[in-house]
C-alpha cells in the first residue's frame, strides 16, 4: 500500500502537494516481453491520449466499455501489434477480475519489457485488522485478511503471467 503525492515549492515559499495515487501498487515480471510501453487505465482516470502515445481499441468491447489503452507511438505499427497479441481476451478477463476481487473503482496499469505493474486506486487500507480492542478469538476478522494476502499473492495465477507469447 502506497501513498504517492507530487510536491511543489510556490513563489510564496510554501509547499503545495497533490496526490497522485493512494492505494495498492504491485508489480511482477512475465515470461512475456514486449517492446512498446504499454499503458491501461480505468475510463474514470483518463480519457486523453498522453503525449507519445496512441489509442488502441480491441475487439472485445467488455473491455472497451471500461479501460482505455495506450500503446508508445514507434515509427512502425509494432506497438500496436505486440498490445494485441498480448491481450487476448483470457488475459484481459483476468486482467479486470482483479478490480472485481479487491473492490476497486479505479486501476491503472503500465506494461513494458517484462514489467507489470498495477495500481488499484482505493482509500481503504486493505490490510488493516479489526480494532485492537476487538476479541482475538473472532476468527472472522483473521478470515477477511488472509483472502486479502490470498488475492495478492494469486495474481500470477490469474493474469498468467507465467506463460510465454513467444513474441
Amino acid at each position: 500500500e502506497t501513498l504517492l503525492t507530487n510536491t511543489k515549492k510556490l513563489k510564496s515559499g510554501k509547499t503545495e502537494s497533490t496526490e497522485l495515487f493512494k492505494g495498492v501498487a504491485m508489480q511482477f515480471e512475465m515470461e512475456k516481453k514486449i517492446n512498446a510501453r504499454v499503458l491501461i487505465y480505468s475510463k474514470s482516470l483518463l480519457n486523453n491520449v498522453p503525449e507519445g502515445y496512441e489509442k488502441v481499441t480491441l475487439e472485445y468491447e467488455k473491455f472497451n466499455k471500461k479501460y482505455n489503452l495506450y500503446v508508445q507511438n514507434t515509427r512502425d505499427s509494432e506497438g500496436q501489434i505486440e498490445a494485441r497479441y498480448l491481450f487476448n481476451t483470457a488475459f484481459l478477463d483476468r486482467f479486470m477480475q482483479l478490480q472485481t476481487s479487491f473492490k476497486v473503482n479505479k486501476m491503472t496499469c503500465s506494461i513494458y519489457k517484462n514489467n507489470i505493474l498495477i495500481l488499484l486506486h482505493t482509500q481503504k487500507d486493505l490490510f488493516e485488522m479489526n480494532h485492537l480492542l476487538g476479541n482475538i478469538e473472532d476468527v472472522t476478522q483473521y478470515n477477511r485478511i488472509f483472502d486479502e494476502f490470498a488475492s495478492v499473492l494469486s495474481f500470477i495465477d490469474v493474469l498468467n503471467l507465467s506463460s510465454r507469447t513467444g513474441l
